[in-house]
This record gives structure tokens, sequence and C-alpha cells, in this order.
């Protein structure tokens, strides 16, 4: 195995030569190491959005400005993250619906700096939320990944899917083709 595989190979521009490696890494047991990548990958590359740390007119206290930056936060590395969500959509046909919510995270890194420019990325991003919204209004998908659980786990998710698609519509010009 490549040394750093478990951990993080998208900061590599190598990654298309482990990435199926990686794959199968996080997919075994379960998915059980693809969580932990997902919150290690934006734990280490995300950086608190520097248009609001730089916006002078922002009338927050300085402790409620680093909040709303960290909220607010962007990627640290453009290439590694857009190898990382390509590889994620890649994924997500397949992957547990228990992981959405920080999947969604890792999407809504990704749109904080691009709220406004349309981009390939950003319409792959739309597209999938909103499948997994119509999966999740029509109440799964029929296999073992479908919607099943807590209904306010379902809800929160539902709110998060809606949340992103709303407010990043304006960078993508995807189409509702699965209605």
């Amino acid at each position: 195995m490549a040394t750093g595989v478990a951990y993080g190979p998208a900061v590599s521009a190598d990654f298309a030569n482990a990435e199926q490696e990686y794959a199968e890494l996080l997919e075994a047991d379960e998915w059980s190491l693809f969580e932990r990548a997902i919150v290690w990958f934006q734990a280490q590359h995300t950086i608190p959005s520097p248009m609001v740390l730089s916006n002078a007119t922002l009338t927050l206290q300085s402790l409620d400005k680093l909040a709303v930056a960290d909220q607010l936060g962007w990627p640290s590395d453009f290439r590694a993250w857009g190898r990382f969500i390509d590889w994620i959509v890649t994924k997500a046909p397949i992957v547990p619906r228990s992981l959405l919510p920080k999947i969604i995270e890792i999407f809504n890194v990704w749109q904080n700096p691009l709220l406004n420019v349309v981009n390939a990325r950003s319409e792959a991003i739309l597209a999938q939320c909103n499948a997994w919204l119509l999966e999740a209004e029509r109440g799964g998908d029929g296999t073992e990944r479908a919607w099943v659980g807590p209904k306010a786990y379902t809800s929160d998710v539902v709110e998060m899917l809606r949340a992103i698609i709303l407010r990043s519509a304006r960078t993508g010009t995807f189409t509702d083709d699965a209605s």
C-alpha cells in the first residue's frame, strides 16, 4: 500500500494512481474509514474565509468574526479539494446515507468561495445533492441505502440538501431530469 493512502492521497497530484486502492480501503468494513477520511480531510485542508477575515466593514466582535470565518471556511488547496470532491461524487451512488451530513459539509466548503462562479464541479455537486433530495423525498432508492432511521435525521439531511441547493444554485446549470 502506498504511504499515506489511508489518510489522504487526494492531496497528491498522483491521486489517480492510488484511487482504486484508496477506494478499496475506505469502502472496506462497511465504509468504516470513509467518515474518518472525510472529517480528517476537512479539518486539515480548510482555512477560515479570507473574505470574512479581511472585511473591515463587518462589525462583529473578533471572536464572532472568527466563528463566521470558520463556518464559511474555504479549501486551503483547491486542486486537492477538487480531486477529493470528484472522487466523492463518483462514489455518491453507493455511499451509505448515514455519511451524507459529512459529505454535504465537504461540498459546502467547496461552495463557500464559489457561490457565484459557474463551474463543472459545483454543477456535479448540485446534481448529486438534487438526486439525494429526490431520493429522500421518495423514501429511498429501494436498496439497503434507503432512507431509514429516525425521522429527525432524515429531516435534518433533507434540510441540509435543500440549503446547499438553494444557496449554490447560481454555480451550476443542472436541470432536474429525475422528475
